[in-house]
């Protein structure tokens, strides 16, 4: 079943509840390919993501499950969603607004696609809002069932 919030697509195949990557790199990439197999995003996004990823890291170091929210420029978005991924084993990515080769072990992946750059400042704050609250990531983690977690992801936020 498909879900909006707030105009932001969540959807089961969106989600990968045992994501197995052994870099940031094969992690966004796995990803941006469900975005791209649902024609949310142009063949460009997840060269575009890498690349920004480099320069502007996206891991943030929470108390309980680091996460990454990696996203690019809206151009490369033909609509508004996100994949998830939660990974089996963590991985790797910068962290974000840390010194140049401050790294975070990485569980779960929010990858946007948003289009509007108004929409992502405020998607973005929602996001991490959602991160501050005890319990919630790791209650995530334990859904394992990618239904399960676009539902939920939809109910929070």
């Amino acid at each position: 079943m498909a879900h909006k919030t707030d105009s932001v697509a969540v959807n089961a195949g969106l989600v990968l509840t045992h994501l197995k990557a052994k870099t940031r790199q094969e992690a966004i990439a796995t990803l941006a390919s469900l975005l791209l197999k649902q024609h949310l995003v142009d063949d460009g996004y997840s060269e575009a993501v890498l690349a920004r990823e480099e320069v502007y890291p996206t891991g943030l170091p929470l108390p309980d499950i680091p996460v990454a929210i990696p996203h690019t420029e809206a151009g490369h978005c033909k609509s508004p969603a996100m994949a998830v991924g939660i990974l089996d084993r963590p991985v790797e990515f910068g962290e974000m607004g840390a010194e140049p080769g401050s790294m975070l072990q990485v569980r779960i992946v929010f990858l946007l696609a948003l289009n509007n750059p108004k929409t992502q400042v405020d998607f973005l704050q929602r996001l991490v809002a959602l991160f501050q609250e005890p319990g919630l990531l790791a209650e995530l983690v334990r859904l394992r069932k990618p239904s399960l977690v676009a539902d939920f992801l939809c109910s929070h936020l």
